[in-house]
Order: structure tokens, then C-alpha cells, then sequence
């Protein structure tokens, strides 16, 4: 079944924006709070270019990113570690080692 696809207005840094897109008003708009918090946070007084603060904003959320997907690697091979030894204790348990 094709996904539904919306039309919407977004606001983001006083810029509006007029997007298609098959993401629901509410995850688009999570999102636009996400990047107008982090433009804010970068250019509080408003006084840079907007594209400048766009690229800052877009390299900053791009490190998060990057971090988040560093920290789920981890955490994926923690798991495989202790789901080997689990497994090695197992068949240990069972005779099989």
C-alpha cells in the first residue's frame, strides 16, 4: 500500500516552507521545532546570514547524528559479545562444549 502524502506549511527560523512529504504533521513538526531550537541556539540574536546558520545548524544535527550512530554500533556489538557468551556458557551448561 503506497503511503499517503502530505502537503504542509512549516515555519522554522522565520522562514516558511511548503513541503510534500509522506511523514505525518506530527513527526514534520517535531522536527521543525527540532532545527529551529538548534538555529536559535546558534544564532540567538538572529544576526548571521541564514544560510550561514543553516549550514551550522545542519552540521551540528549532522554530529549528533553521527554520534548517536557511533553509540548504536557500540551497543550492537556490547550485545553480540554478551550474546556469544551467553551462548558459550549454554552449551557449556548443556554438555556441549
Amino acid at each position: 500500500m503506497p503511503k499517503s502524502v502530505n502537503e504542509t506549511t512549516l515555519t522554522i527560523h522565520g522562514s516558511t516552507i511548503q513541503l510534500r512529504t509522506d511523514m505525518s504533521n506530527e513527526d514534520l513538526s517535531r522536527l521543525a521545532v527540532y532545527v529551529d531550537k538548534k538555529i536559535r541556539e546558534i544564532d540567538p540574536k538572529g544576526k548571521l546570514p541564514q544560510n550561514k546558520v543553516a549550514i551550522l545548524a545542519s552540521i551540528s544535527i549532522a554530529g549528533e547524528l553521527l554520534e548517536e550512530r557511533h553509540k548504536n554500533r557500540r551497543s550492537r556489538e556490547d550485545l553480540a559479545r554478551r550474546l556469544e557468551h551467553l551462548h558459550e556458557m549454554l552449551d557449556e551448561a548443556l554438555g556441549g562444549g
